[in-house]
């Protein structure tokens, strides 16, 4: 299944209006992910967990333990001053190893997202068998443990497969949060039938924001401004926030206040829906989802190319393009490797169709050097494409991969960047 049949595109400017539950404008899911990491891995899939010293990596094991040990203990306070039912990013490891944390999460009735059985045992380059295995062991862990049924996947370590969303759907899993394209539930079409995306986050996630250095004033104001545009932009259609914690990061003592704080914020406004994934995907599945497949089929049954390319400039100069909205203008490169302020464009040319992305007004330069062609070449690369005219040198972001697409392209390699959740 290709990305595009997997992923049905929607532009959120042309979607009917989603309603949360008494008209609320932003539905609001908080999740602690409470995880386990193994001293000693037995098992290096894809990247080493510890990749800081030779094992044992005591500093890091320690700072995790922590979290098992004493933060845990201080979030669970935060939350229940709030009462907020929370949904658990939860290794299924820890329903064994951590009895004690097991009984707390069932005494406030936590809804659980799996996020597989230990974050040190990740899903890149299993075999389909293995996977397989992974998932129905989970599946059965949760059913013997509490009699119920699986409703949410993450996978560990934000880890996966192309077969993935398929064996979660596969095994009566309902929801998936690997995905983080958008700010209302999307569907993922699957070999056996859609799964709902609930959106999770990397931007309100203290374990990324972490890694930037950036400490308690500053991740309080990101969750008070993030909620703040999808409260107003939820009064014409009701959006999804998440808010992503870890135990070992904002169960410390001089953080957990300013967690404290910025729920307190968000709850003091009326037209929140403080729910937990598996609320949020019935609830989509229900009535949001079916007002959505007459609107996919609007778009598949529009033109194939909502963009003509008009004759190439000269090189060096600036292209334009005609649109079903008129003609747009792509600045000519600097020498500097940016587009001029203009140059805003919103559509890129990948795999003989145009498809909308978001407004770039420049390119950083990160990247070695590309000559252009004196056509519109793409370069497509692993978190979206860009659009190249004219000729000069082209820089782009930091990409894990990046392939040209065009005459005299040859594909390129920029360092993969490790990326620890």
């Amino acid at each position: 299944m290709t990305g595009s049949e997997r992923f049905p595109y929607s532009p959120l400017p042309e979607r009917p209006r989603l309603s949360w539950p008494d008209g609320a404008r932003v539905a609001l899911w908080v999740l602690p992910n409470i995880e386990h990491y193994e001293y000693r891995p037995p098992l290096i899939n894809g990247r080493d967990p510890w990749p800081r010293a030779p094992h044992p990596d005591i500093l890091n094991y320690g700072l995790r333990d922590y979290g098992n040990r004493v933060g845990v203990w201080r979030m669970f306070d935060c939350l229940d001053r709030h009462d907020i039912r929370s949904t658990i990013s939860l290794n299924f490891g820890v329903i064994e190893h951590y009895p004690d944390i097991w009984e707390a999460m069932e005494a406030r009735q936590c809804d659980y997202l799996c996020h597989g059985l230990y974050n040190t045992r990740y899903l890149w380059n299993l075999p389909e068998d293995e996977e397989r295995d992974v998932i129905r062991d989970c599946v059965g862990i949760l059913r013997k443990a509490n009699g119920t049924q699986l409703n949410g996947w993450f996978g560990p370590a934000v880890s996966g497969t192309l077969r993935t969303a398929d064996i979660t759907a596969e095994h009566g899993i309902g929801y998936i949060a690997d995905y983080y394209h958008d700010d209302q539930p999307m569907p993922i079409r699957t070999t056996h039938g859609d799964l709902v995306s609930v959106p999770y986050s990397m931007e309100i996630n203290d374990a990324v924001v972490y890694r930037n250095h950036t400490e308690g004033e500053e991740f309080e104001r990101m969750i008070r401004d993030t909620f703040d545009v999808l409260y107003a932009e939820g009064e014409e259609s009701g959006r999804v926030m998440a808010i992503c914690l870890h135990p070992y990061l904002y169960g410390q003592p001089r953080r957990v206040k300013y967690l404290d704080r910025a729920l307190g914020y968000i709850l003091g406004h009326e037209g929140v829906w403080q729910a937990t994934g598996t609320e949020i995907a019935q609830w989509s599945l229900e009535h949001w989802l079916p007002q959505l497949e007459p609107h996919f089929r609007a778009i598949r049954g529009g033109p194939k190319s909502c963009l003509t390319r008009q004759p190439d400039s000269a090189m060096g100069r600036a292209t334009t393009i005609r649109t079903t909205t008129g003609t747009r203008c792509i600045g000519e490169p600097h020498s500097s490797g940016r587009t001029r302020p203009g140059s805003r464009f919103r559509h890129t040319y990948t795999s003989n169709r145009w498809n909308s992305i978001r407004p770039r007004t420049r390119l950083p330069m990160r990247a070695s050097p590309v000559r252009w062609a004196p056509t519109i070449r793409t370069f497509k690369t692993t978190r979206g494409a860009s659009l190249a005219t004219g000729s000069g040198s082209f820089a782009c972001s930091t990409f894990s991969s990046i392939t040209a697409f065009g005459p005299q392209s040859a594909p390129m390699r920029w360092p993969p960047r490790d990326f620890p959740i």
